[in-house]
């Protein structure tokens, strides 16, 4: 098997969650004839067929349903990728590290993470109770 396209698998995303080549097409600003000419080499490469053209609209087969279940996983997982990489390139933290002791004011700590977090939504934090 040739490596798989990432834009291969976002085709086969689009239709499957469309419902047809043209909406996913028109979805990723494509030819529906560039979707289904992507599909087609997917089949291909995996040697599995994933839709079922037998009728007015395309359905997924039972292993075109547990393919697209992998691959929106990974598109997912693809998409946070790209999202923490923007994050290192503009210098945002991507991990915040937070300690609260019992004598830290709570509420106004509370009230600046939440501000920080409605800025910098995808930073994660981990945080930890000191006595």
């Amino acid at each position: 098997m040739d490596r798989i396209k990432l834009h291969d698998l976002r085709c086969f995303d689009a239709v499957a969650t469309k419902g047809s080549f043209q909406a996913a097409g028109a979805a990723l600003n494509r030819s529906h004839p560039s979707v289904f000419a992507a599909i087609a080499r997917l089949e291909q490469q995996l040697g599995l067929t994933l839709f079922d053209r037998s009728g007015y609209r395309v359905g997924l087969t039972e292993a075109g349903r547990t393919f697209h279940e992998r691959t929106r996983l990974t598109l997912r997982e693809l998409d946070l990728l790209q999202t923490y990489a923007d994050q290192l390139v503009s210098g945002e933290e991507v991990v915040l590290r937070v300690v609260i002791g019992d004598l830290c004011p709570r509420p106004p700590v509370l009230q600046m993470l939440s501000g920080f977090f409605a800025k910098y939504p995808n930073t994660r934090v981990r945080a930890k109770r000191r006595p």
